[in-house]
């Protein structure tokens, strides 16, 4: 199987027969190739962001809009852009885990980003020999031969026919009309009122039970981390709803992302819940922070010096 995106003013995205169509700028055709790429080629990719989107061709579609996305994966409604290179059908099987991607980059693209060869091959053009051979024409002479008209004139006879009128009596019947009152009916609708709460602030997107949240993909230490938060009117996520916060995670289990723990406390001073704790965990020092880490495919919490550097994920209220 493969995915393609023919780019011109439009693009259209294919998967065997199905397509579907949206807009796009650049002139160039984009398909995409399966391969199985490593977890840990991923995790150390430098440019990389999610997004929750309805389908994985519009995955893809968003993928070709990105000029730096080489790599996309698409799991549970979660699109995952990469600057990961690897060629088409590629097997990282062997470095470990993988994950299904998509790649744009097939054995053709990559020769093509390769180095030029020092010594490039020489083309010999080889002259076209073209060989005229005569046409002969030959002229056929056209006869024509007059033939005279002959005309006869023919007498011309007309007789006189009288005209006869008859004059016939019009009748005209009256018709009766009919008029039926049609009654008018009325049914009153009801008016249904929907309150719709109010929208997040930019970068961020809502999420039952977790409120507006947003995940940040820099890599930085926990009080930076919460100053980062802080300055898009929001702070490190804290949360009533742990399995909520699990769920959203799910696709990114090989990240580990700070949130609003420090001295075995939620931001809002509520005690870790033991069953929110890594096995094993805490173990550290009484001020250490905490991050969530994948275990089993599950996040959980695991303490560490704050001053180690993880993703961050921010919170705030509608």
């Amino acid at each position: 199987m493969w995915l393609g995106v023919a780019s011109s003013s439009w693009v259209t995205v294919m998967m065997g027969v199905a397509a579907v169509a949206m807009p796009h700028l650049n002139a160039e055709t984009v398909l995409w190739y399966p391969a199985n790429v490593s977890i840990a080629r991923l995790s150390s990719t430098k440019s990389f962001t999610t997004i929750q989107l309805a389908s994985e061709i519009i995955c893809a579609t968003k993928a070709a809009q990105t000029e730096w996305s080489y790599t996309f994966t698409y799991e549970n409604s979660t699109c995952s852009l990469y600057d990961v290179k690897i060629t088409g059908y590629g097997d990282e099987s062997s470095l470990g885990d993988t994950r299904p991607s998509w790649t744009r980059l097939s054995d053709e693209t990559m020769t093509s980003i390769l180095p030029t060869p020092a010594n490039p091959p020489t083309t010999t053009a080889v002259p076209a020999t073209t060989t005229a051979v005569p046409v002969t024409t030959t002229a056929v002479s056209a006869t024509t031969t007059a033939v005279p008209a002959t005309t006869t004139a023919v007498p011309a006879t007309t007789t006189a026919v009288p005209a006869t009128t008859t004059a016939v009596p019009t009748t005209m019947t009256a018709v009766p009309t009919t008029m039926t009152a049609v009654p008018t009916t009325t049914t009153a609708i009801p008016t249904t009122t929907t309150t719709i709460p109010a929208t997040c602030s930019a970068l961020f997107e809502f999420v039952t039970d977790l409120g507006c949240v947003y995940l940040h993909h820099t890599a930085m230490n926990w009080v930076n981390a919460q100053a980062y938060c802080v300055q898009h009117g929001a702070d490190l996520l804290v949360t009533h709803h742990f399995t909520a916060l699990q769920q959203y995670l799910l696709p990114h289990s090989i990240h580990q992302i700070w949130v609003g723990v420090k001295s075995k406390k939620w931001l809002d001073g509520q005690n870790v819940a033991a069953g929110e704790w890594k096995s094993g965990n805490p173990d550290g020092a009484a001020d250490d922070c905490a991050r969530m880490k994948g275990s089993g495919g599950m996040h959980l919490l695991a303490d560490i010096t704050c001053d180690s550097t993880f993703l961050v994920l921010c919170q705030h209220d509608l």
